[in-house]
């Protein structure tokens, strides 16, 4: 379960298949007009994301979908396929259009250049999954840039263009990346991305 790396993890154990209820996680109605295999999908990220660090557990309050009407796509967001956003205390993960086809959403992510080599769907929940995390670390330490010093920190093992070009966007997008990389490479993940990682975990484990 820990990709092509040789990361060793709770999760790689017998486990129950995560439901909703089980993660403490609600579907809108939207959501639900999904096909099966990406609601499967969604639920296993999360719940392996929940298992790797604990504490953010319950921090997903909502996932919903929406699709997006095509004179409402910018050309400066077209490719974004999800995003997470505040909820109270929680957050909210919003997938785009792209999820209604999650073969081709496959395809199209596996071939993506400016992100991490080897992704799939999963790695692009892991990536908006990691964008909660830091929701969670930055309300916890009440730092509000706490991804400013997160990635300050790893800095001494690289730099965001060495993850991907998409890391290179802004401190939230680096820890984002590095997230996916981590969760999709183990071990085998840039080093930054793994450091990025272990701060991670040293927040929420």
């Amino acid at each position: 379960m820990g990709g092509r790396g040789s990361h060793s993890s709770s999760y790689s154990t017998v486990r129950k298949t995560p439901t909703f209820e089980s993660l403490d996680v609600k579907s809108t109605k939207e959501f639900d007009t999904l096909p099966d295999d990406t609601k499967t999908t969604v639920l296993a990220s999360i719940d392996r994301m929940y298992s790797e660090l604990p504490k953010l557990r319950g921090e997903i309050a909502y996932v919903d979908f929406y699709e997006r009407p095509k004179r409402k796509i910018k050309a400066s967001n077209a490719g974004e396929l999800a995003h997470v956003k505040p909820y109270g205390d929680k957050s909210n993960v919003t997938l785009l259009e792209g999820f209604k086809d999650t073969k081709r959403l496959n395809a199209r992510v596996s071939s993506d250049k400016s992100g991490v080599n080897g992704q799939d769907v999963k790695s692009v929940l892991y990536h908006e999954i990691g964008h909660a995390a830091v929701n969670r670390i930055r309300r916890n330490t009440g730092n509000p840039s706490i991804e400013t010093s997160i990635v300050n920190k790893a800095s001494s093992h690289g730099k965001a263009s060495d993850i991907s070009r998409y890391a290179t966007r802004n401190n939230n997008e680096t820890i984002g990346e590095a997230v996916s990389d981590y969760m999709t490479h183990g071990s085998k993940a840039n080093p930054m991305s793994i450091s990025i990682w272990k701060q991670l975990k040293s927040y929420l484990s």
